[in-house]
């Protein structure tokens, strides 16, 4: 309810405050912002090069069941790991074109870690944490989607730190630019309906995030 209350606030009372350039400042210029982890992990999957129909990406078990649908309606296949031994050896398979990996992995074994480094798939991070954390483990891609937030109210933030992928985070940009976005209206409506137990559009529409996602964003990971 406190989220909510913050969430009505912040919409009608627009803080002025360079708080879009903070989080830049704090995540980087490459940095994306998104709805949900959801959207953002489609626009990347995507645009991946070298994306065949068939080929896999490797999920750990915990993730699974939240972004199996996703791969899926990409033409792609899902593989399920859990623990460090199964992650490299999915990292090592023939067809597995990216791997999502929870930053809990970042204290594995030192053996393991050498053969996740140098495997060829796409390394996706993902940290779901109140406030993000420095991640130690090699990645190519950094989403972080703050634990503060509600599922209906999940602003997501993704990082391409490859270089590589350069033209890959200038179509998602791209794409991003061109689309509408939110009302401050459509946004209160769909929280409601979330607030009240119903299934929220914001979890499966591919629209840009209103700005208050941002401010909500800075807010969360500046109030400790």
């Amino acid at each position: 309810m406190v989220t909510l209350c913050k969430v009505l606030i912040y919409i009608y009372f627009y803080p002025q405050n360079g708080f879009f350039d903070k989080l830049k400042a704090r995540f980087g210029s490459g940095m994306q912002l998104f709805l949900n982890t959801e959207i953002a992990l489609t626009l990347l999957l995507k645009h991946l090069p070298g994306r065949v129909p068939g080929m896999y990406v490797a999920l750990d078990e915990r993730n699974a069941k939240r972004f199996r649908k996703i791969v899926e309606r990409l033409g792609l296949k899902v593989f399920v790991f859990s623990g460090q031994k199964e992650l490299v050896d999915a990292c090592e398979m023939k067809h597995v074109l990216a791997v999502l990996v929870p930053d809990s992995y970042g204290a594995a074994h030192g053996r393991y870690k050498k053969r996740y480094e140098n495997s060829p798939p796409v390394k996706i991070v993902y940290q779901n944490r109140r406030q993000p954390k420095s991640v130690d483990m090699a990645h190519d891609v950094y989403i972080w989607e703050s634990r503060t937030l509600p599922r209906f109210v999940s602003g997501a933030v993704m990082i391409c730190d490859n270089e590589e992928l350069a033209s890959v985070r200038h179509q998602i940009r791209d794409i991003n630019n061109k689309k509408s976005r939110v009302t401050s209206k459509e946004f209160i409506a769909e929280l409601w309906r979330a607030y009240r137990g119903y299934e929220s559009k914001f979890r499966r529409i591919d629209n840009r995030p209103p700005k208050i996602m941002a401010r909500l964003l800075y807010t969360m990971i500046n109030e400790l």
